[in-house]
């Protein structure tokens, strides 16, 4: 079992390259979790529910930032549905291209239709760092933009 140390010091490794070439300290975290497990360190029990509490601290973050009417705003809803709906569509089509032509892992029409579901989400956590970086969260579009994600969000967390 490896200790917290090794995750801890990856992380801030991580994001620190990312932050010196200029790129989201996201990127480096996520390439250092790369990194790990491409040497083969299997992440422990306690770093899932550290994980989810971070999601849970970001999502409340953005709850406290973000007005409850904007969600119920008809260009936030409508363009997260039609979003959600023709990205979907798209990359489900995509997907059955791809296994008709032996390229994809199944051709299970349910299968393929859930992972085009997964491919239509954008990343909250990338845009809304970024919209903070360039204090664009109050902005029209910054709010339309977290609004969209957020509804996105909700509809991933949605049990079927």
């Amino acid at each position: 079992m490896e200790s917290a140390l090794t995750f801890l010091v990856a992380a801030f490794l991580g994001g620190a390259a990312a932050a010196a070439l200029r790129l989201p300290a996201l990127v480096g975290f996520l390439a250092a979790g790369f990194v790990v497990n491409a040497f083969g360190i299997e992440a422990p029990v306690w770093l899932g529910w550290v994980a989810d509490l971070g999601v849970t601290l970001l999502l409340f973050s953005i709850g406290l930032k973000l007005d409850l009417r904007t969600l119920l705003r008809r260009y936030v809803w409508v363009t997260t549905g039609l979003h959600l709906l023709l990205f979907s569509l798209l990359s489900a089509l995509l997907i059955g291209a791809f296994a008709l032509v032996g390229l994809a892992f199944d051709r299970d029409p349910g299968a393929i239709a859930l992972v085009g579901f997964g491919l239509s989400f954008s990343s909250t956590v990338f845009v809304v760092k970024h919209l903070e970086e360039f204090d664009d969260e109050r902005s029209l579009y910054g709010r339309a933009s977290i609004g969209i994600l957020l509804l996105q969000d909700i509809a991933a967390g949605a049990d079927p």
